[in-house]
């Protein structure tokens, strides 16, 4: 375990860096000067920074903190070394922001439950190399990290796909590469640099900053995959859940919409009904002839119907046509009267009752009347008592 002197650059809450990420970090006034120091005093090197995240001193509620976003808080003792790798300054020369580049973990020497200067250099050591993480941890890290991997890609393919103007093209398009990238990186990885790819993952997955600043407080490989699989698991379940809450949020969206389409085609239906109001004016009129003309209405339904079903019954059993007919039957006697289908299922009976089907009752009794030897006898007797002379009419019928 090797040690060295750094300058310390708290950083505002809630950020924390990660050996390998890079990150814009805005440079707060009082810390401006301390910078521009470091970076003259490092003669063309870049300089390389201690960036601890700070530890808010109120755990719960809402944390208040300045105006450069830094809370009252104490230093942590874990936090990553950072080279400067680019400085911003504005035209007035003042120094608005820097570039950081995570480099390495470090822990605090002498870490008290405290903070100290800004950029005053503190002793910091660097955790040794240590084993490769087993298999097992690390099988279990590529299954749950392939999968959190993929539903981001899903969802920012969605997110894109709702918006048509091309700068939501473009940023789908960059995330979506970018998940591509990770998902690959994770399978062809060798479990010796697993936790190398996991330090670069869980920046990106919204992890919260306690486990943040736990998983970078982890030296062991070990270790580490196993906090990393536990953080996106976490990330992949509450991702699940938002899931189905959008869900069952788009399901109940539908069924309005779909209770408002019925309302309006019913509010249709109802305009190629009869008036009720002049049924009623007609009714207050002549009311016991509206009385018998809707009672006789109703048993002309009712024998229509018992017409249908004997048509139905005389078809031979277990043929196409009676099947269908008995299905349509059975489909108008559900249907509301006042519906406009009920017409539709009606004619369509009554089309496909009158074909003189061959398995019907009917047309087999005329069938042996018309095989009958004595058939065309009786016809001639019945042609010339009905009617006299027409000799070769008759012979033509015959």
């Amino acid at each position: 375990m090797s040690s060295a002197s750094l300058p310390i650059l708290p950083l505002p809450y809630p950020l924390v860096i990660f050996p390998g990420e890079r990150v814009q970090l805005p440079v707060p006034r009082k810390f401006a000067r301390p910078i521009i120091k470091l970076v003259s005093d490092a003669d063309y090197k870049t300089p390389i920074v201690g960036a601890i995240p700070i530890i808010p001193l109120r755990a719960n509620g809402p944390i208040p903190a300045d105006e450069d976003g830094y809370v009252e808080g104490n230093w942590s003792e874990f936090g990553c070394s950072a080279k400067i790798v680019k400085v911003g300054q504005s035209s007035s020369s003042h120094l608005e922001y820097i570039v950081l580049q995570g480099v390495q973990r470090i822990q605090l020497a002498n870490h008290t439950s405290g903070r100290g200067s800004p950029l005053s250099p503190h002793e910091v050591t660097y955790p040794a190399s240590l084993p490769a993480a087993t298999q097992q941890t690390a099988a279990a890290f590529r299954t749950v990290t392939g999968k959190l991997l993929h539903r981001l890609a899903v969802e920012d393919q969605a997110n894109r796909d709702g918006r048509k103007d091309l700068i939501g093209f473009v940023l789908g398009a960059g995330r979506d590469t970018m998940w591509a990238r990770l998902a690959k990186l994770v399978r062809d990885c060798e479990d010796e640099q697993l936790h190398v790819v996991s330090d670069l993952i869980v920046p990106f997955i919204g992890a919260e900053f306690d486990d943040k600043v736990e998983y970078l407080s982890y030296a062991s490989c070990e270790a580490r995959l196993s906090k990393a699989t536990h953080i996106i698991t976490g990330r992949l379940s509450l991702l699940e859940v938002k899931s189905s809450i959008v869900q069952q949020q788009s399901n109940s969206q539908k069924e309005i919409i779909l209770r408002q389409q019925l309302a309006a085609i019913q509010r249709q239906l109802s305009t190629l009904r009869p008036s009720d109001q002049t049924t009623s004016a007609k009714g207050a009129q002549n009311g016991s002839d509206l009385d018998d003309d809707i009672d006789g209405a109703g048993q002309d339904d009712e024998a229509e119907l018992a017409d249908m079903k004997r048509k139905i019954a005389s078809l031979a059993k277990g043929s196409e046509e009676r099947t269908i007919a008995i299905r349509e039957f059975r489909r108008l006697r559900k249907i509301p009267a006042g519906s406009v289908e009920t017409s539709v299922v009606r004619n369509y009976l009554d089309w496909l009752l009158s074909i003189p089907w061959s398995s019907s009752s009917a047309q087999l009794e005329a069938d042996k009347a018309v095989l009958d030897r004595t058939f065309l006898t009786r016809a001639r007797e019945t042609l010339d008592a009905d009617h006299y002379g027409l000799q070769k009419v008759k012979r033509r019928l015959i």
